[in-house]
Formats: structure tokens, sequence, C-alpha cells
């Protein structure tokens, strides 16, 4: 019918990729809640609008200051500050873009 289907999240760029890869959607992808479009067949950035580098750190030490979990998405990198546990055992993801601390 003619109906390409995009995703749009504000998971990061690899999340959605595979998403839409395995639901045979679009080749394009929206992800960090709209801040970037992607051409994952292509391999190219089509729209970016990310957040700098300064802002993130500030609001960075703003959530460490009051003692609360800070979790970003910015291109096709996860910044947090705070590991999650389950049972007592740290849950470090496996992902190659996880970045904990600035």
């Amino acid at each position: 019918m003619g109906i390409e289907v995009i995703l749009c999240s504000g998971r990061p760029r690899c999340d959605v990729e595979k998403v839409s890869r395995a639901c045979g959607a679009s080749r394009y992808i929206i992800s960090s809640n709209g801040a970037e479009v992607y051409d994952y067949i292509g391999r190219k950035v089509d729209y970016k609008d990310m957040i700098n580098i300064e802002a993130i750190k500030e609001l960075y030490k703003i959530a460490e200051e009051y003692d609360a979990t800070f979790v970003m998405n910015s291109g096709n990198v996860r910044i947090v500050n705070k590991l999650k546990y389950n049972n007592n055992t740290e849950i470090i993801p496996s992902k190659r873009n996880y970045r904990s601390g600035l």
C-alpha cells in the first residue's frame, strides 16, 4: 500500500535500529526523543540537534547533588550516574556505548 513505518523513540539509535530491523520498518529511525534522524542502510545522520556536552555535564552535576538518577541518551551513547542492582548484583549493560559518569 506504500505506507512506510518509521520508528520514533527516546531510546538511543542502536536500540531503535534493532527493533526497526526486526519488525521490517523503514530504514529511517528517529531516536533520542527526536534529536536524531538516522538512515541505517545508508549509515548516515540526516538530522541532528543534540544537547551540548556542557549542558549534559551541568545536568549530571545537579542530579548528583540531589542524589537523583540521571539517564540521558545522546546519539548512540547512554549516560547514567547510577547502576542498577538485582539481588545485590550489579547489572552492567554489555553495550559498548554505555558510559557511567562524565
